[in-house]
């Protein structure tokens, strides 16, 4: 072994050897690079869907609130148009109350004038009798 062609053949394939154990080791290290990568992207993945999943259901939530509140407003517009239209008839009445107050007032003050005046006649035929 003492060939110096040999030793430079031994040192080439030495010198080759180490150059692919260096490259399978970089091609190691980015493979566990790429699953370290992959395993990270997974997980962001879960944390997406389940956000993607938790927001889903607010949404649900919330339309199904929406559809309640809707169906509130509905009847409260409802029960505003009765009111409304109660309101409307409590005006007639009153209208009308106001008018047979008036009515009364007036027939109140005539009786008062034809009192008065049959007191008056009254003295006046007393004082006649006398």
């Amino acid at each position: 072994m003492d060939n110096p062609a040999d030793d430079l053949v031994h040192e080439r394939i030495l010198s080759r050897y180490l150059h692919l154990m260096e490259e399978r080791r970089k091609s190691v290290d980015f493979g566990i690079d790429l699953v370290k990568e992959r395993d990270s992207l997974a997980k962001k993945i879960k944390e997406l869907s389940e956000i993607s999943s938790r927001r889903e259901n607010e949404i649900q939530s919330q339309s199904e609130t929406i559809k309640n509140l809707q169906g509130e407003l509905i009847h409260l517009r409802q029960q505003h148009q009765k009111i409304s239209t109660e309101l409307i008839e409590i005006g007639d009445y009153t209208r009308i109350l106001e008018k047979e107050i008036s009515e009364i007032r007036l027939a109140h003050l005539d009786l008062k004038k034809h009192f008065a005046e049959r007191e008056q006649s009254r003295e006046g035929l007393e004082k006649a009798h006398l």
